[in-house]
């Protein structure tokens, strides 16, 4: 009962304050928590001002070239992350490199899913970049680049950023799953 009136005190004092209050589900618990930041797509979208403009148009050939860029980037670091995680004494070296390598794709998806959460033109930067042999960390510089943001002000961009943090952190975590 408490927490349910906890609940509608924060959805009623959002229609009196300035920013707003999104119902959020923790993806580790089930339980339902209320954020001042949107942790859904589809809440971003709500939260971003229209006037974002055309995005460029991606085909899914892009898509597969970007994960595999991601992939290839993080592979060797991936290695040592797979070494504390994969159990060697029980698998054998095509079993240990066909998990690590499982995970390894598991991990690049969570980062485009992440990626999806941003503007169109946002991401559709980003992916191209990945397919033309830029590193994440240029791609996503590329990304950044104000003619990609449209109206967004920074404020709103910080609020975008968060859910797509918070999902890229909650993805990685079950990776090995």
């Amino acid at each position: 009962m408490n927490r349910w009136i906890i609940a509608v005190s924060l959805v009623l004092a959002s229609s009196a304050a300035p920013a707003e209050i999104f119902k959020c589900e923790n993806r580790a618990t089930g339980e339902i928590e209320f954020k001042d930041s949107p942790c859904t797509v589809e809440q971003t979208e709500q939260a971003l001002p229209e006037a974002l403009g055309d995005a460029p148009t991606l085909t899914g050939g892009e898509e597969r070239v970007a994960l595999a860029a991601i992939m290839d980037e993080d592979r060797a670091r991936f290695q040592a992350v797979c070494e504390e995680q994969l159990d060697r004494e029980t698998l054998t070296d095509s079993q240990f490199k066909r998990h690590c390598e499982s995970a390894l794709q598991n991990q690049a998806e969570c980062k485009l899913k992440a990626s999806r959460m941003f503007p169109e033109k946002v991401y559709a930067a980003y992916i191209a970049g990945l397919a033309e042999g830029l590193s994440q960390e240029a791609a996503s510089s590329r990304a950044k680049v104000r003619e990609n943001w449209g109206g967004v002000s920074s404020e709103q961009a910080m609020i975008m950023a968060q859910p797509a943090a918070d999902f890229t952190s909650d993805c990685i975590q079950t990776i090995f799953d």
